[in-house]
Protein backbone atom coordinates (compact mmCIF):
# COMPACT_ATOMS: atom_id res chain seq x y z
CA UNK A 1 0.00 0.00 0.00
CA UNK A 2 3.14 2.35 0.97
CA UNK A 3 4.84 2.15 -2.76
CA UNK A 4 0.64 2.48 -4.33
CA UNK A 5 0.93 5.46 -2.30
CA UNK A 6 4.55 6.91 -3.52
CA UNK A 7 4.04 5.83 -6.91
CA UNK A 8 1.35 7.96 -7.31
CA UNK A 9 2.96 11.33 -5.45
CA UNK A 10 5.68 11.01 -7.66
CA UNK A 11 3.68 10.10 -10.64
CA UNK A 12 2.25 13.27 -10.13
CA UNK A 13 4.98 15.36 -8.82
CA UNK A 14 6.45 14.47 -12.73
CA UNK A 15 3.13 15.55 -14.20
CA UNK A 16 2.88 18.98 -12.25
CA UNK A 17 6.58 19.48 -13.42
CA UNK A 18 5.13 18.72 -16.95
CA UNK A 19 2.15 21.19 -16.75
CA UNK A 20 4.84 24.22 -15.31
CA UNK A 21 4.49 27.11 -17.87
CA UNK A 22 8.38 27.78 -19.16
CA UNK A 23 8.30 31.57 -17.41
CA UNK A 24 6.41 33.00 -14.58
CA UNK A 25 5.82 36.34 -14.78
CA UNK A 26 6.85 38.74 -11.85
CA UNK A 27 5.78 42.45 -11.85
CA UNK A 28 8.43 44.95 -11.36
CA UNK A 29 7.60 48.61 -10.59
CA UNK A 30 9.18 51.18 -11.73
CA UNK A 31 9.33 54.75 -10.62
CA UNK A 32 10.64 57.35 -12.55
CA UNK A 33 9.67 61.66 -12.01
CA UNK A 34 7.32 60.09 -9.59
CA UNK A 35 5.33 57.80 -11.80
CA UNK A 36 4.90 54.42 -10.59
CA UNK A 37 3.71 52.09 -13.57
CA UNK A 38 3.85 47.97 -13.02
CA UNK A 39 5.29 45.81 -15.82
CA UNK A 40 5.45 42.16 -15.81
CA UNK A 41 7.32 39.57 -18.59
CA UNK A 42 6.12 36.35 -20.09
CA UNK A 43 7.18 33.88 -22.85
CA UNK A 44 7.33 30.53 -24.72
CA UNK A 45 9.46 29.26 -26.81
CA UNK A 46 8.50 31.11 -29.50
CA UNK A 47 7.10 34.42 -28.15
CA UNK A 48 8.41 37.24 -25.12
CA UNK A 49 5.82 39.61 -24.00
CA UNK A 50 5.87 42.27 -21.74
CA UNK A 51 2.65 43.76 -20.37
CA UNK A 52 2.32 47.34 -18.04
CA UNK A 53 -0.14 49.15 -16.11
CA UNK A 54 -0.84 52.43 -14.24
CA UNK A 55 1.45 55.32 -14.21
CA UNK A 56 0.82 59.33 -14.41
CA UNK A 57 0.17 60.82 -17.75
CA UNK A 58 0.86 58.83 -21.27
CA UNK A 59 3.68 56.68 -22.47
CA UNK A 60 4.44 53.97 -24.79
CA UNK A 61 5.51 50.40 -24.42
CA UNK A 62 7.11 47.49 -26.71
CA UNK A 63 8.53 43.79 -26.78
CA UNK A 64 11.52 43.00 -28.35
CA UNK A 65 13.42 39.46 -28.73
CA UNK A 66 16.41 38.38 -30.62
CA UNK A 67 14.75 35.03 -32.48
CA UNK A 68 17.21 31.52 -33.02
CA UNK A 69 17.83 33.09 -36.62
CA UNK A 70 19.28 35.81 -35.28
CA UNK A 71 16.38 38.07 -36.24
CA UNK A 72 15.19 40.62 -33.49
CA UNK A 73 11.60 41.39 -33.97
CA UNK A 74 9.55 43.67 -32.23
CA UNK A 75 6.13 43.82 -30.55
CA UNK A 76 3.48 46.76 -31.63
CA UNK A 77 3.89 49.49 -29.68
CA UNK A 78 0.81 50.02 -27.05
CA UNK A 79 -0.47 52.84 -25.33
CA UNK A 80 -0.44 52.87 -21.74
CA UNK A 81 -2.30 55.43 -19.19
CA UNK A 82 -2.77 55.77 -15.73
CA UNK A 83 -6.51 53.68 -15.60
CA UNK A 84 -5.19 51.09 -17.71
CA UNK A 85 -4.83 47.45 -16.48
CA UNK A 86 -2.13 45.44 -18.10
CA UNK A 87 -1.58 46.15 -21.69
CA UNK A 88 0.41 43.55 -23.61
CA UNK A 89 2.71 43.73 -26.67
CA UNK A 90 4.41 40.49 -27.96
CA UNK A 91 7.56 39.69 -30.09
CA UNK A 92 7.20 36.89 -32.37
CA UNK A 93 9.86 34.32 -33.27
CA UNK A 94 7.69 31.38 -34.44
CA UNK A 95 8.68 32.09 -38.29
CA UNK A 96 12.47 32.79 -37.11
CA UNK A 97 13.11 29.38 -35.49
CA UNK A 98 11.60 30.35 -31.88
CA UNK A 99 12.91 32.58 -29.38
CA UNK A 100 15.94 32.90 -27.80
CA UNK A 101 15.74 32.52 -23.89
CA UNK A 102 16.97 35.36 -22.43
CA UNK A 103 17.02 38.03 -24.98
CA UNK A 104 13.96 39.75 -24.52
CA UNK A 105 13.05 43.03 -23.55
CA UNK A 106 10.83 45.72 -23.11
CA UNK A 107 11.38 49.79 -24.09
CA UNK A 108 8.85 52.44 -22.35
CA UNK A 109 8.48 56.05 -23.39
CA UNK A 110 6.61 58.68 -22.81
CA UNK A 111 4.72 60.16 -19.46
CA UNK A 112 6.56 63.08 -17.94
CA UNK A 113 9.64 63.57 -20.01
CA UNK A 114 11.24 59.90 -21.40
CA UNK A 115 11.80 57.00 -19.53
CA UNK A 116 13.49 53.77 -21.14
CA UNK A 117 13.40 50.91 -18.99
CA UNK A 118 14.82 47.70 -20.56
CA UNK A 119 14.19 43.75 -18.95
Amino acid sequence: MRRKIATLVIAGGAVMALAAPMSTAQAVSTTSQGITRSCTTWYDANTFGSGCKGGAGVFFMYASAQCKDGKQVFGEEVLITASSSYVWSYADCSAHGGYEIGTGRYSIEGGHGVSVRMR
